[in-house]
């Protein structure tokens, strides 16, 4: 029996008049699931009391649902056959059936695609139990559809206002039924809490209550539950995905998630999942004669799975696009940022690069053989254009720039690959020596002073004289994330004094 706590719901739902009640039968066939000592004389006895209940149960077990040899003229017989404990499954299930449906009371209420969307769910549920070699929970399974939506069917009678407002009042009007979102959003709780309160009430076993109530949710599920209401769940899952594929008409999601399910899950592949929802439409066509129940015209399940296909491909044509789309979005925003990061690090009027990305680029060297520990040497040579002012003050700013310009690329053209030349500021320069000896450092420093010297800048017909100090530092061995810093004060300290002792000239 059923120990499921009432979900915290509004009461005026379940104490409502409406509210589906178990038939006398039902509750007898409940009782009998209690006690170890049930015979098939017995629970054939009571099943004999509802004469219709009886042949529909016949009819049933004799079905190409249940695929079972031989025929059956008695329940004594199907009984011996089927077992006790699936005879009183299916008992249950017709009897809770032969409930709801003669009593209609509403006369707004789509009860045809209601059954639809019930006989889909539980026929499913027992096709897809016995391939996924479930066998044991495939009854279960099946009455679990039947009830699948009995939750909705209540909502739509008791808040006929608030659940009409997700068009359940009309509900053939409704392009897809509503989702437990829909549902949360709009009263706070779903009709799979609605479910499981009822299902709760009536004492029906608690593997039936959670794998219906939480078929919708199944991460929801306790943890504490045993192996086979997990998987009851699992399956319940699946065939609620299954019912919204059959079902509603934007379908294309639900094809594609209950594809991916059923073969993470049980290994069913997309072809033999296709045979099991075709499969399902002679079940619910058997089903709902048996029942005598109305199902509402529509196109067959082969039609449905192919517009579903076609939806799942223009999602993907369309999420294709966008995809493409986002990326040459992403690849012209990359290559933007990588324009402004050159921007940004580099000296407008030089080409150079600037302090900025000369402090990186050192902060970068030192970092390296901070990590790896060895004396890997570095050198910095600081350049500073002699007598600057002058070229500005004389011949005016734009002959300045044309004079940081000529060095700057004497400085590109001097450089040895892997060293880097950046303009340090105002008429200052650096370079960057990694792996550099103090001969390696003099040569360069002095083949960089030479062309400066040697150069020849003619500006307005005149001709601008230009020569650099320099001064050398270098680290034999990183001790700290502030030797960068240091090496710069170094080989600055050593240009003051080269400018010091005559200009022109390289201190080391």
């Amino acid at each position: 029996m059923s120990t499921i706590a009432p979900f915290q719901i509004p009461a005026d739902i379940l104490q409502a008049d409406s509210i589906p009640s178990l038939p006398v039968v039902a509750l007898e066939v409940l009782a009998l699931t209690d006690r170890d000592d049930v015979d098939i004389e017995e629970l054939a006895e009571v099943i004999a009391r509802d004469p219709g209940l009886a042949i529909k149960l016949l009819k049933l077990a004799n079905s190409p649902l249940f695929k079972m040899e031989g025929e059956f003229s008695t329940i004594r017989g199907a009984s011996m056959v089927l077992g006790i404990r699936s005879v009183t499954l299916m008992a249950l299930s017709f009897s809770l059936v032969s409930s709801l449906e003669s009593e209609r009371p509403w006369s707004d209420f789509d009860y045809d695609g209601f059954w639809r969307r019930s006989l889909v769910c539980a026929t499913f549920a027992r096709r897809i139990s016995e391939r996924a070699n479930q066998k044991k929970i495939s009854d279960e399974a099946f009455l679990c559809g039947l009830l699948s939506h009995v939750g909705g069917l209540v909502l739509a009678q008791c808040l006929p206002s608030d659940y009409g407002k997700l068009g359940v009042g009309n509900i053939q009007a409704l392009a897809n039924w509503p989702t437990e979102e829909d549902e949360l959003n709009t009263l706070g709780f779903s009709q799979s809490d609605v479910l499981l309160t009822l299902l709760g009430t009536w004492g029906l076993p608690n593997r039936i209550c959670m794998a219906a109530g939480y078929m919708q949710r199944p991460r929801a599920l306790p943890t504490k539950h045993d192996t086979d209401t997990r998987e009851l769940t699992a399956i319940m899952t699946l065939s609620f995905l299954a019912t919204r594929l059959l079902c509603d008409p934007d379908n294309g999601t639900e094809l594609r998630i209950l594809e991916k399910w059923a073969s993470s899950k049980y290994g069913i592949s997309k072809r033999e999942l296709n045979e099991i929802l075709l499969l399902v439409e002679d079940d619910i066509r058997d089903l709902s004669g048996l029942l005598q129940l109305d199902l509402p015209p529509g196109q067959t399940h082969s039609s449905i799975l192919q517009r579903a296909r076609a939806q799942l491909l223009r999602q993907s044509i369309a999420n294709a696009t966008c995809l493409s789309r986002a990326e040459n979005q992403t690849e012209q925003l990359h290559k933007e940022n990588i324009e402004l990061e050159v921007r940004a690090s580099t000296d407008v009027l030089t080409g150079l690069p600037n302090r900025r990305a000369l402090d990186h680029h050192l902060a970068k060297e030192i970092k390296q053989r901070l990590s790896r520990n060895v004396p890997l040497h570095l050198g910095v040579l600081m350049i500073d254009i002699d007598h600057f002012k002058k070229f500005n003050d004389t011949h005016g700013h734009l002959a300045g720039d044309a004079v940081l310009v000529a060095v700057g690329k004497i400085l590109a053209d001097s450089v040895r690959a892997g060293d880097s030349a950046s303009r340090f500021g105002g008429e200052e320069f650096a370079v960057i020596m990694p792996l550099a000896s103090i001969d390696g450092m003099r040569m360069c420093a002095e083949r960089i002073r030479s062309r400066i010297e040697e150069t020849r800048l003619i500006w307005k017909g005149e001709e601008l004289r230009i020569t650099a100090s320099i001064g050398c530092a270098q680290l034999k061995r990183a001790n700290s994330h502030l030797d960068g810093e240091r090496l710069i004060e170094s080989a600055d300290k050593h240009l003051y004094k080269a400018k010091n002792c005559g200009r022109n000239r390289i201190e080391m």
